[in-house]
């Protein structure tokens, strides 16, 4: 479908989904930068490590690469600053950057005994002047996904559904804005007209 999903997945003390050894794997995020966007910081957080390269033409650059963990439920803002943020809350924290149309992004997660996996990544526009101003930035940031990155170089075109039952957004604060589309699906590949899935392909053809 020339999309990558959204930069966010949770396992517990288990395997992702394929995975077949519990706390063992290794995941690959790559795509291309849809849209340019002025200096911004990326900003991954979860439990593991961690490594963020940008790739623009021949030069391969990195952003960021070190360990993920969950914050000490016991800190205080009051005893934090900017510069100790990775140190304090487990932050890998990517060198402020202006991202272009085009460039690309691979993020590698490696999961090796932590007591749990998972791993979130979000860009948070500019650069924040104070602590505080950072983590309500990190709070409100949605999570990397399809309208940032896609598997293709050029930006996809628009396509219209002819047939669609319905679509239903949900948003909340601090949480993931999705939208559920349901289409009418053929029950045979007899059927001339209408959806199904292509299951050699893995993608939702339309026959018509």
């Amino acid at each position: 479908m020339g999309v990558v999903p959204l930069i966010s997945m949770y396992w517990g003390a288990g395997a992702p989904p394929g995975g077949s050894r519990a706390k063992q794997c290794v995941l690959h995020f790559s795509g291309f930068v849809q849209r340019s966007v002025p200096m911004s910081t990326l900003v991954c957080c979860g439990q593991g490590t961690v490594y963020v390269y940008l790739t623009r033409g021949t030069t391969t650059v990195t952003l960021a690469q070190g360990t993920i963990r969950e914050p000490d439920p016991r800190l205080s803002l009051d005893r934090i600053s900017l510069e100790t943020l990775e140190a304090d809350f487990g932050y890998q924290i990517a060198t402020p950057t202006t991202f272009e149309a085009g460039d690309r992004l691979d993020i590698y997660y490696v999961h090796n005994g932590e007591p749990w996996g998972g791993i979130a990544a979000k860009l948070i526009p500019g650069v924040a002047p104070s602590t505080e101003a950072f983590l309500a930035a990190l709070r409100d940031a949605p999570v990397i996904g399809t309208s940032f990155l896609s598997r293709e170089a050029a930006p996809l075109p628009a396509v219209p559904l002819p047939t669609l039952i319905s679509a239903d957004v949900t948003a909340s604060i601090g949480g993931v804005t999705e939208c559920v589309l349901t289409l009418p699906l053929t029950e045979s590949p007899l059927e001339k007209s209408g959806f199904r899935i292509e299951r050699r392909q893995e993608v939702l053809a339309l026959r018509h």
